[in-house]
């Protein structure tokens, strides 16, 4: 008799640990869920703090007439900026070429200067980079200031489009939200969102640039300032980056900043 009721007395208590240990479980599984689901909500709502930040730059997006973006703020300096990074077969020992424009244009008399550039980066202390400038002004146009020596060159400066002139961007809170980050200190913030291969901007950068990658290009939203707001200070900005890859880089960045800088033309 002693002996079964220790017998009894054991299987309770290894009963009494196998439920304890499975409301601990559930427990931590809960707190763990709770937990994602807190860090999802946070994502979602400095998401859409960042699209609310970045609501007066999108509205560009797309604006296929340069001249109705300088419209926009009269009496400013545009600096406008497309850069197209790629590396040649997608390889780390391969040069990241570099291809875009930057133009600086006064609003007011739609004039201003700035250059179609094509750049070969390669790595190593003792790299034989190569960067080309070719100079352009504007005047309701762009227009290289000297030709090239390459119709077809020449062709594809005088006709480049900038990534807010052909990129629908207005409806970006209905894209996959990955990742949504806010450092208040700084401050510095950005969004993450995943394109699909189906839509008509990834075809079209797919086709003029020659991105191969697979897999579908992540959207980045970043820019430095009050994360509601657009900011007060001269290293506040809004940047817009497709990434087909981060590592090696396989992007394409757009940008378009206003300021008090009213020069038309530099040397």
């Amino acid at each position: 008799m002693k002996y079964e009721k220790f017998v009894e007395t054991v299987l309770i208590g290894i009963i009494f640990l196998l439920l304890s240990g499975c409301q601990q479980g559930n427990e931590r599984s809960n707190n763990q869920e709770s937990n994602q689901q807190e860090i999802g909500m946070k994502q979602k709502e400095i998401s859409k703090g960042v699209l609310e930040s970045f609501e007066s730059t999108l509205k560009y997006y797309p604006t296929p007439k340069l001249e109705d973006v300088l419209d926009e703020n009269m009496g400013k300096q545009a600096i406008i900026e497309t850069n197209i990074g790629r590396r040649v077969n997608n390889k780390d020992d391969t040069p990241l070429i570099s291809t875009g424009m930057v133009l600086y244009v006064n609003t007011s008399t739609k004039r201003g200067y700035g250059y179609y550039f094509e750049d070969q980066i390669y790595k190593g202390p003792e790299s034989n980079d190569i960067k080309k400038k070719y100079p352009v002004i504007y005047d309701r146009g762009i227009h290289l200031k000297k030709s090239t020596g390459d119709s077809e060159l020449d062709d594809k400066i005088n006709h480049f489009q900038f990534l807010f002139q052909y990129a629908d961007l207005k409806d970006l809170s209905k894209q996959k939200l990955l990742k949504a980050d806010y450092n208040p200190e700084v401050p510095l913030f950005s969004a993450e969102y995943q394109l699909s291969n189906g839509d008509a901007l990834v075809k079209k950068l797919r086709k003029d640039y020659g991105f191969d990658q697979k897999k579908a290009p992540i959207l980045v939203l970043d820019g430095r300032g009050d994360y509601e707001g657009m900011g007060t200070n001269d290293f506040d900005y809004r940047n817009i980056n497709i990434y087909f890859s981060k590592n090696p880089t396989n992007s394409v960045y757009s940008s378009i900043v206003y300021n008090n800088d009213s020069h038309e033309e530099r040397d």
